[in-house]
């Protein structure tokens, strides 16, 4: 299960009438409400039209990302709450998984470990939840 890129760049097509900030609407800076075109909204700190320091972005499929962004990337601390149940707690790395972070699968199972480019790697643990049918 993969954390999906956020391809909708805020500083790309910028204008200042999908901002809502209390900062200057003129260059997105500060903290506010960002509009995409496609029906995410983005509630957080930006920087140069991007989205840098803290913020929450909800994405039409009911999913969530809250947590550190730089650059426009999701990258330092946080938690992506997927549409389906499953949610990844821990690092990020220029949009990927990386670092130390815990994920719950869609059908209960657990990692938690080391993470890299998005999948787990190195030392970590599981917990596989599985059910016995009587035939």
């Amino acid at each position: 299960m993969e954390a999906p890129p956020d391809q909708t760049q805020s500083g790309a097509g910028w204008t200042p009438s999908q901002w809502k900030g209390r900062e200057e609407a003129e260059t997105g800076e500060g903290y506010g409400v960002w509009d995409y075109p496609d029906g995410k909204v983005y509630r957080g700190e930006m920087k140069n039209g991007k989205r840098e320091g803290y913020g929450t972005i909800t994405y039409t499929d009911g999913a969530t990302y809250m947590g550190d962004w730089k650059a426009d990337n999701r990258h330092g601390q946080g938690e992506y709450k997927y549409a389906n149940g499953a949610w990844y707690r821990g690092g990020w790395v220029k949009g990927n998984r990386q670092g130390r972070g815990v994920c719950t699968f869609e059908d209960g199972n657990l990692y938690e470990g080391e993470w890299e480019n998005n999948l787990p790697h190195g030392e970590g643990r599981c917990r596989l939840l599985f059910s016995l049918i009587a035939l």
